[in-house]
């Protein structure tokens, strides 16, 4: 009867070990998108940004230039003399150009790339105006970009036969951390010896909260629980003094107190981890939650040490 009874309860532990997780951080990008209006300067009225994409890999520009009858322009490549490259003035950084792409002319195709320093294009001199259009591709922007300028050739912002466009107003696509499950590897699993874990099946389980105590042997230390009640992750309480809304939340979380007065507030995954802390002393509080992982949590709140929690979902 013991053996079976030995045999049983290391099993069921030896499962809560193995199902057990351990949360580490992935980079999640967020989904490729494009500005249709772009906000910027005109450097002048034949100059025009269409729209600027942002996928995973990089940063493209659709650029249109209004041409008048027998105008000729110059597109340039990475190795030509005269490339587009990106000013970002607020961090001091200069992003130099991938290719010119679909390079048009009255919506006509007339080279998929720009290639050999650069390509000579003529205005139709059969309209009175033709448009020339191409995309413009850099690497993927860093998240902390906000504006650039668009310049053709170093050094030449002001000269008036370059196409450029100044204080383009960027959103990079910005990562987002998601939990990924990692795996347990058999040296993290630690099991009691059989004599103690007997021990514990025959004593009367409680199942409590709080920090255990040691209890000495002659031999070896038994991990038992302390009997003194404290307030956890499962204890939802029925709020009568805060609430906390809506649920599930997209981007913020508001707090409401009925009183107020100062709580410490923390947002915990159902890892246990504490991914977010603060204070509060009004009456009314947002949280922004919009960075987090989709999910469960729960939101701790403390006052004069007395701690309550609610279950959020953020999705």
């Amino acid at each position: 009867m013991k053996k079976h009874l030995l045999f049983a309860l290391s099993s069921f532990i030896f499962i809560l070990l193995a199902v057990n997780t351990q949360a580490q951080t992935s980079a999640n990008l967020e989904a490729a998108r494009t500005d249709a209006n772009p906000v910027y300067e005109q450097f002048n009225s034949q100059c025009i940004l269409d729209k600027v994409e942002y996928q995973k890999d990089r940063t493209i520009f659709h650029f249109r230039y209004r041409a008048s009858s027998y105008t000729s322009i110059w597109l340039y490549s990475p190795e030509g003399e005269h490339p587009w490259f990106l000013k970002d003035e607020i961090n001091d950084k200069k992003y130099n150009l991938i290719g010119v792409y679909n390079v048009r002319r009255n919506n006509r195709l007339t080279h998929k790339e720009v290639t050999g320093g650069y390509v000579y294009l003529n205005a139709d001199s059969k309209k009175e105006k033709t448009y020339f259009e191409c995309e413009v591709h850099f690497e993927r922007l860093p998240q902390n970009v906000s504006e650039v300028d668009l310049i053709e050739g170093e050094g030449m912002e002001e000269a008036w036969n370059h196409f450029h466009c100044f204080n383009i107003q960027v959103a990079p696509l910005k990562e987002k951390a998601v939990p990924v499950v990692a795996p347990i590897q058999p040296e993290d699993i630690v099991l009691a010896p059989a004599i103690d874990l007997l021990e514990e099946a025959i004593a009367p389980i409680e199942l409590v909260a709080a920090a255990p105590t040691t209890n000495e042997k002659p031999n070896h230390k038994t991990i038992k629980p302390s009997k003194e009640n404290s307030t956890t992750l499962s204890d939802v309480a029925t709020l009568s003094n805060w609430s906390v809304f809506p649920t599930p939340a997209t981007n913020v979380l508001n707090v409401k107190q009925t009183n107020p007065q100062e709580a410490d507030l923390a947002l915990i995954n159902v890892y246990g981890q504490v991914i977010w802390t603060g204070k509060t002393k009004s009456t009314s509080t947002t949280i922004d939650v919009s960075k987090f992982s989709t999910g469960a949590y729960f939101l701790q709140h403390t006052v004069a040490g007395n701690t309550t929690s609610q279950k959020v979902l953020i999705q």
